[in-house]
């Protein structure tokens, strides 16, 4: 009889303990999120008022009002010089992350970062990006990260 107290006093311990690191845990996840999202935010803010507008004066310097008055020869050039970096450019926000995570993750092996190789997929007509941005390909082929791919698809998991 006591034996048995002892184990039942030992495994509401333990379920204590457990549900405290639970806790814990899910206190951690909470903080990780607020802290993505408050780099995201910054990202949003870059994209909009560094990327945007760099991209607004490239185009307002290939096509100026005053073109009509200069030779059809120079209007041709200033177009040819004021082609976004990255070509084609991000057409969006969803656009810019993605392919920013393509280039420096590539998780299905296309090879954006191999810029030797002319069989790899590209991630611009120049393949700029990939000299622009970190190589980020051995941190997603991470175990952890692996672990948390295949937790997503359990049963009772909210749907993406």
């Amino acid at each position: 009889m006591i034996e048995a107290e002892h184990a039942e006093e030992e495994g509401e311990i333990a379920h204590e303990e457990r549900r405290a690191r639970v806790r814990s845990l899910r206190a951690g996840e909470a903080q990780a999120i607020r802290r993505m999202s408050e780099l995201l935010a910054d990202i949003v803010e870059i994209y909009r008022t560094d990327y945007v507008v760099s991209l607004r004066e490239l185009d307002s310097l290939a096509h100026p009002a005053e073109a009509r008055l200069v030779p059809a020869a120079h209007r041709q050039s200033w177009r040819g010089e004021c082609v976004p970096l990255v070509n084609p450019a991000f057409g969006d926000l969803e656009n810019a992350l993605s392919r920013l995570l393509a280039v420096m993750c590539d998780p299905g092996g296309a090879g954006y970062r191999e810029t030797k190789n002319p069989e790899a997929a590209r991630s611009d007509y120049g393949r700029v990006l990939p000299s622009l941005t970190p190589d980020l390909r051995s941190t997603l082929r991470s175990p952890v990260l692996s672990v948390l791919a295949a937790s997503r698809s359990r049963p009772g998991r909210a749907a993406r």
